[in-house]
């Protein structure tokens, strides 16, 4: 039978594609038959190891039996002996595992290897104390060994209701009382099974918002004490410790609120607190050490004596010389005698004796006494006027005159007469005494006479006036006019 291929394009294309599929199938077939190619591999492409520590390198290798050859890229970091590594020193390097082939070739893997120093233990060395509401940095904490490869650490409280801590350590204090506060090496988040912990003790105080000082007085006494007692607030402030101090010791000095007047002047005492965070806290009391007067000397050994109408200026010494108020108060025990204003200032009213005092201000009760005179201003009083003349004329008029005075002695006095007959006056002025010394409290009679007489009669006035007089102590004083009225008829 003959067979006729019709349309051979389209045969020949399907002869090709049976015979590629014959030869893949065979190909197929020797590979499945041939020898299985030899491969190396580790089971772990990286490991981290402790310094001192080993830890095996497993090795899956399959083909030929054959022997693997272990060698470090850096033997100071890490060394390797059969597939056991040990760590020499921090650092990373590769440990590579060789298999030699029977035809001289080889295969290779590669384990990257890192050496770390282990913390071996950590302390913080002191506990802290901080204020409500303080924050302070992250304590302090010393590694053992001091070379050890993870010294970063993780910060946690156990009551976070009196103090917290932040990822970088930073302490904040929220509430009174005391806790814990733990640093976790972080070499136990890198996969290690060593967890070191470091803790700090915290205590939060309450700290000090205000000082008052309270004291009885303002001022005290030089030689005297005062005491000074300071209020806290608030009432359960932790830290109560005060420090008391004076601006100037020499002035007054401060010892737990006691203080010693040493000099007069003025000072500041103060009262302090510190808290944690460096604040202080100060109340201040100023303060006047007093030197007080112990006498108050007058200036006048004797009375004085003075001339009613007059006026002069008094003083006296206060004692001692630093004493703190020097201002006395003046008082007259007779102002109609002799009055005083406040300034010391004496004006005589009318004769007399008074007692001026000069009396301390400062509270001390001292005082002094200054006996006052007054004398009269006229010095002189007239009596037993007498008249005498022949035939109801005046020709002689006489006048006993009296000094009145308690301490002037008058050498010499000159009277005026004034007469007066229907409505016409005539003065007779300067009849001079002469040198007749009249002593205090003694008299003289003055005897004048008139040339001119004849109309001069028993039935005119006469008015007798002091014009002047001299003392004995070289002094004079002129009257005018009527000021010195002595007596009449």
């Amino acid at each position: 039978m003959i067979i006729r291929l019709q349309n051979t394009t389209k045969y020949r294309k399907l002869t090709l594609a049976i015979i590629s599929l014959m030869v893949l199938i065979g190909l197929w077939n020797i590979a499945a038959f041939a020898e299985t190619a030899p491969a190396l591999a580790l089971h772990e492409e990286s490991i981290v190891i402790a310094k001192g520590k080993s830890q095996r390198i497993a090795v899956d290798f399959s083909g030929p039996q054959t022997k693997l050859k272990w060698e470090s890229d850096d033997p100071e970091i890490a060394v390797v002996n059969a597939g056991n590594v040990t760590g020499k020193k921090n650092g990373t390097t590769l440990i590579r595992c060789v298999a030699v082939l029977e035809d001289g070739k080889e295969l290779s893997a590669d384990c990257e290897v890192t050496v770390y120093t282990p913390v071996q233990n950590m302390k913080i060395t002191q506990g802290i104390t901080i204020d409500i509401g303080q924050e302070i940095p992250a304590p302090e904490i010393e590694f053992f060994p001091a070379d050890a490869s993870y010294q970063s650490v993780v910060w946690t409280s156990e009551n976070e209701a009196i103090a917290t801590a932040d990822e970088s350590g930073k302490i904040k204090g929220i509430s009174a009382g005391t806790c814990r506060v733990i640093a976790t090496s972080t070499e136990s988040l890198s996969g290690n099974s060593n967890a070191k912990t470091a803790v700090c003790k915290v205590t939060v105080d309450t700290p000090v918002s205000s000082i008052t000082i309270e004291g009885q007085e303002q001022s005290v006494v030089k030689g005297k004490s005062l005491r000074l007692t300071a209020t806290v607030l608030p009432e359960n402030a932790t830290k109560k410790t005060l420090t008391w101090e004076s601006s100037d010791p020499d002035i007054a000095s401060v010892a737990n609120g006691n203080v010693s007047a040493k000099a007069a002047g003025s000072v500041v005492i103060r009262c302090s607190a510190s808290n944690h965070t460096g604040e202080t806290v100060v109340a201040e009391y100023p303060l006047a050490v007093l030197s007080p007067v112990t006498q108050i000397k007058s200036e006048y050994r004797d009375r004085i004596v003075i001339t009613e109408g007059d006026s002069i200026s008094l003083s006296v010494t206060v004692l001692p010389e630093d004493a703190s108020n020097k201002n006395v108060s003046w008082e007259s025990n007779s102002p109609e005698t002799a009055s005083v204003d406040d300034s010391g200032k004496l004006t005589a009213n009318q004769a007399g004796d008074c007692i001026i005092t000069a009396q301390s201000m400062d509270g001390s009760s001292k005082s002094a006494k200054i006996s006052v005179l007054v004398e009269p201003r006229v010095p002189l009083v007239g009596s037993e006027f007498k008249r005498s003349g022949p035939f109801g004329t005046v020709s002689q008029i006489s006048v006993r005159v009296n000094n009145i005075t308690k301490t002037k002695t008058i050498t010499s006095y000159s009277l005026g007469v004034k007469y007066t007959f229907h409505r016409r006056e005539k003065w007779f002025q300067n009849l001079d005494s002469g040198y007749y010394i009249i002593a205090p409290g003694r008299s003289d009679i003055l005897h004048v006479r008139f040339a001119n007489f004849f109309h001069m009669t028993f039935g005119s006035n006469y008015r007798v006036y002091l014009r002047s007089v001299q003392y004995s102590d070289g002094t004079r004083e002129d009257f005018q006019g009527e000021e010195a009225f002595l007596c009449s008829e």
